[in-house]
């Protein structure tokens, strides 16, 4: 049984779900680098901090860890990789 069920708590709906991801998508942009459009989402100035996802992952990960980076004085930058999150999949990219 989900723990939040049985907490009587009530799951996050699917629209609940969709306004986190547009949230997401409200707060970064889009770009294009070598023909691919791909998202970034970037907060706070200071020194870089790259956050880069692996396989199944995406900006979205790391949208919290952002933010505490701004907070502590430093720019975090996460995006998507080809073909992951909201960037594009380019037919014929495996």
């Amino acid at each position: 049984m989900n723990s939040a069920v049985h907490a009587g708590v009530a799951p996050r709906s699917l629209s609940g779900s969709r306004e986190v991801i547009d949230e997401h998508r409200r707060a970064g942009r889009a770009f294009t680098a070598g023909g691919v459009r791909s998202f970034v989402r970037e907060e706070g100035s200071g020194p870089t901090v790259l956050c880069m996802h692996g396989m199944w992952g995406s900006s979205f990960l790391y949208r919290k860890v952002i933010h505490e980076l701004a907070e502590r004085g430093l720019r975090g930058v996460a995006f998507d990789l080809p073909g992951f999150g909201l960037a594009e999949r380019p037919r014929g990219n495996d």
